[in-house]
């Protein structure tokens, strides 16, 4: 089963060279607490960003705009330590969780919104 990360596509590269978790490297939300966010499904970490948007977003920025910015990478499941994952304690839901640690995501599929929103 594989874990699906929401993040904004200018982080890709940083990403892919360092991982995702990597240190030095925040958030894309304040509150959020360390580590790596993911999802059982797309649809849920689509939805986080979003909500993290109206939250906290630039209320000058455009919102379509926003939306193509966002990407969700596929994480195969080998790459993810279960002893090192954890309910997400931020929701009351079974299917998102957060990672302590750094994920190498080379050569992992990488889809849009819209792609994400399909699966």
């Amino acid at each position: 089963m594989p874990f699906f990360h929401a993040t904004f596509r200018k982080h890709l590269n940083s990403i892919r060279r360092h991982g995702l978790g990597a240190d030095g490297h925040g958030t894309n939300w304040p509150g959020c607490a360390a580590g790596v966010y993911l999802a059982a499904h797309p649809a849920i970490c689509v939805s986080v960003m979003l909500e993290h948007y109206l939250a906290y977003g630039d209320p000058s920025s455009v919102p379509s705009e926003h939306l193509d910015e966002i990407c969700v990478i596929v994480v195969d499941d080998s790459r993810v330590r279960s002893d090192r994952l954890l309910a997400d304690p931020q929701t009351s839901r079974s299917d998102s969780f957060v990672y302590s640690g750094v994920i190498d995501i080379s050569g992992l599929p990488v889809l849009g919104v819209e792609e994400a929103l399909a699966v």
